[in-house]
Parts: C-alpha cells; sequence; structure tokens
C-alpha cells in the first residue's frame, strides 16, 4: 500500500465533502444559530425614564447609608 496515494485520495474526499457541506447549508436558508437568536425589546421612553429615576434612588439612598455609617 502506497501511504501517500491513500492520504492525497482522502483529502480529495475531505475536500469534495465540504463543498458538498457547503451547498446543503445554502440551500437549507439560515443557520439555526441565527434563526433562535431572541431580539430583546426596546424600552419605551416613559419606561426608560422610570428606570433612570429607580437609579438615581438607588445610588442616593446608597450614599446616605454610605455617610451614616462613616459617622
Amino acid at each position: 500500500m502506497d501511504l501517500l496515494k491513500i492520504l492525497a485520495q482522502m483529502h480529495a474526499e475531505r475536500k469534495r465533502l465540504k463543498t458538498l457541506i457547503g451547498r446543503l447549508e445554502a440551500l437549507q436558508g439560515p443557520s439555526a444559530k441565527a434563526r433562535d437568536r431572541r431580539v430583546r425589546k426596546g424600552m419605551s421612553p416613559a419606561a426608560r425614564k422610570a428606570a433612570a429615576q429607580r437609579m438615581k434612588d438607588y445610588w442616593a439612598a446608597r450614599k446616605q447609608r454610605e455617610s451614616d455609617s462613616a459617622k
């Protein structure tokens, strides 16, 4: 058996299979990852404003607690 000849045949077969797989995937359409990707819904301006106010209140309370514990 000629090992180099066998390896050359296997490389040719691998190249042919990769080409066929690529063609089949192209026929299938978008990949499963692209289809399953979730889209995040945006926040309305009112929701964004409410969230900003909650964070301002949170940080003000935290700052107050820190200054009270420092005394």
